[in-house]
């Protein structure tokens, strides 16, 4: 069986709906009461956002870019020859899958006791309760997939997500090309880099890059 099609039936809004962590927190955690910077943060959360998406590898829709928003999402596999029968459908990687809304095969919708969804958003088929084989058929799969986002989040990801903007924020205000500095018995600081002690070859904090791994998926 080919791998499967991926289409979003209901986009996950604009804005709020798409980040990982709302300005409010980022600004909290920087000690910051003004609103002069606002639209820089939601900048850089939109950004670290996209960048979290592309880490844990969840599945594109055609041209739509990916989220961790709640989304509903139509996978469609098409018959390309070989077995006879499949144990397993494997759904695109989105997380967390939330329910499987519908699940039709050649044009015909399974009742909900003829499949059931086992860990990281497989779909087992059954008949009288036992596993059976898919049918080398078109099979098309409804499922709703993501976090009710901004408020979703696991606290553990979301404060490294805020540590991840924090750098980036923080950031603006340096030449990022300069890696150290040093004035004699004034200053001395030296910076993070990519590919550094505390910042993954991603682009992210390694603390983000662990943070995501549970989420991460082994296939696009």
């Amino acid at each position: 069986m080919s791998q499967p099609s991926l289409e979003v039936v209901t986009p996950a809004a604009a804005g709020d709906a798409r980040r990982l962590t709302t300005p409010e927190k980022v600004k909290s955690a920087l000690r910051m009461t003004d609103t002069a910077n606002d639209a820089l943060i939601t900048s850089i959360i939109d950004g670290v956002s996209a960048d979290c998406a592309r880490e844990t590898r969840l599945a594109r829709a055609g041209a739509t870019d990916p989220t961790f928003g709640r989304e509903t999402l139509r996978a469609t596999w098409r018959f390309s020859g070989g077995a006879s029968s499949y144990k397993l459908l494997v759904l695109p990687w989105r997380t967390p899958v939330v329910s499987v809304e519908s699940v039709s095969v050649a044009g015909e919708v399974l009742d909900q006791n003829d499949f059931q969804v086992i860990a990281g958003g497989m779909i087992q088929r059954l008949s009288h309760g036992f596993t059976i084989g898919w049918w080398r058929a078109a099979t098309v799969v409804e499922f709703v997939a993501g976090w009710d986002l901004p408020t979703g989040v696991p606290a553990g990801l979301e404060m490294r997500v805020i540590d991840q903007v924090k750098m980036q924020y923080l950031q603006t205000t340096r030449d990022p090309s300069i890696r150290s500095e040093n004035v004699p018995d004034v200053y001395e600081a030296s910076y993070g880099v990519i590919g550094g002690d505390s910042i993954g070859t991603s682009g992210l904090l390694k603390s983000l890059e662990e943070a995501l791994a549970p989420y991460t998926g082994w296939s696009v």
